[in-house]
């Protein structure tokens, strides 16, 4: 990786802790920062909790991989994918998952949770 990237994300997101959940932020300033950067949307499989998880980061004009809060996990990070198709108009209230229009009728919970919110309102009514 290229020095002025390693200086820039030890300056801006030193610590794990400073890099949780940052990682739209981080890619944007980082884009602005270096123009010669792309802030991309996707997933990451993190080995730490063997999970997919929805991600940014940003590629240089090659294709290589800039994540300025990869350390935010520890252990290894791999398959940085970027999203293909529709884009999420928001993320769950309740586990953070990103919303697709498409699948959800409302803005607030994946579809998960939205059957589960609309399955705990009924059980309130039954009783």
């Amino acid at each position: 990786m290229n020095n002025l990237y390693t200086k820039w994300i030890k300056s801006n997101y030193p610590t794990p802790h400073s890099a949780i959940r940052q990682c739209s932020e981080a890619t944007k300033l980082m884009t602005t920062e270096f123009t010669s950067l792309r802030q991309v949307k996707g997933h990451v499989f993190v080995a730490q909790n063997q999970r997919v998880e929805e991600h940014w980061w940003c590629e240089d004009f090659d294709g290589n991989v800039i994540d300025p809060t990869r350390h935010q996990w520890h252990g290894p990070v791999f398959d940085y994918t970027e999203f293909e198709g529709e884009e999420p108009i928001g993320k769950c209230y309740q586990c953070g998952k990103f919303i697709f229009k498409s699948k959800c009728k409302n803005e607030f919970f994946c579809i998960n949770h939205q059957q589960l919110n609309i399955n705990t309102e009924l059980s309130k009514h039954l009783i």
